[in-house]
């Protein structure tokens, strides 16, 4: 198979491509004959040696995939070859095959095409969990997404508008179209534009994907646009983790990646 490899941390520059021998099929697993890949900003990261979960040796960035079921183990009954699927993955999306955990993998509705759904599960996954798992958020609650032109923060206002809930997105780009969100509103003056579009009651949920000064405050804690019991939720800068291990250098490369665990 081949890849697309980093041999040495540091940026894009780094990347060629690289022929590997085809990975071993486990139990529980399918083989991927991908058709495409996401990009994002976490790769960058991946790149630079600042991720918070090592790569092996040879680095095979990337987070997600979208391709065809070439194989499946024995005991996999849910994915069946030929069917077309994404997958998230931990490292090892740039490649022309990948061996992944069958719970790793969700089938590709008829109405998406590949390279779409390649560009699915970081993103929406990412908005879906920020927003309903740790967030809470519920129908008719009035929600707040900074970063609203980025990856995940229009994933997050399409989630957002599917719950029911009342979306206000922050745009500093000036961007964006008014039928994203129910307003859309630049960073200055945020507070008081929230305070005044909720009856001064703040809004619900506040979901920050920029970080840094709003209205000269550090961050959304401080502007007093959420409601006196409301939450905020922000997306971690993925160097801003736990301590990371030291990176194994010298991995199995017909183990290293397939992407789905942890060394």
């Amino acid at each position: 198979m081949r890849v697309i490899s980093a041999r040495h941390y540091g940026g894009p520059e780094h990347l060629q491509p690289l022929d590997l021998p085809d990975p071993v099929l486990g139990p529980g697993q399918v083989r991927i004959d991908v058709a495409a890949f996401g990009l994002n900003f976490a790769d960058l990261v991946q790149l630079s040696g600042e991720f918070q979960i090592p790569a092996p040796d040879p680095l095979v960035p990337g987070f997600e995939v979208a391709g065809t079921i070439a194989e499946a183990g024995t005991d996999v009954t849910a994915l069946v070859p030929g069917q077309r699927v994404m997958a998230l993955v931990t490292w090892g999306a740039y490649t022309d095959q990948l061996v992944v955990d069958a719970t790793h993998v969700l089938p590709v509705p008829d109405s998406m095409d590949l390279p779409t759904a390649a560009a699915f599960p970081v993103a929406y996954g990412t908005a879906h969990v920020s927003l309903l798992h740790r967030g809470g958020l519920e129908k008719g609650e009035t929600v707040v997404i900074t970063g609203a032109t980025g990856n995940v923060g229009s994933a997050a206002l399409q989630v957002a508008r599917a719950a029911g809930a009342r979306v206000i997105a922050v745009d500093r780009s000036g961007t964006l179209p008014p039928s994203a969100a129910d307003h859309v509103l630049p960073p200055a003056g945020l507070a008081r534009a929230i305070r005044d579009l909720t009856d001064q009651r703040g809004a619900d949920l506040a979901l920050d994907l920029v970080g840094g000064p709003h209205d000269g405050t550090a961050g959304l804690p401080g502007l007093g646009g959420t409601a006196r019991h409301g939450r905020l939720r922000w997306r971690l800068d993925p160097r801003d983790q736990p301590a990371r291990r030291p990176r194994q250098e010298h991995r199995d490369p017909r183990r290293g990646h397939r992407g789905v665990r942890q060394p």
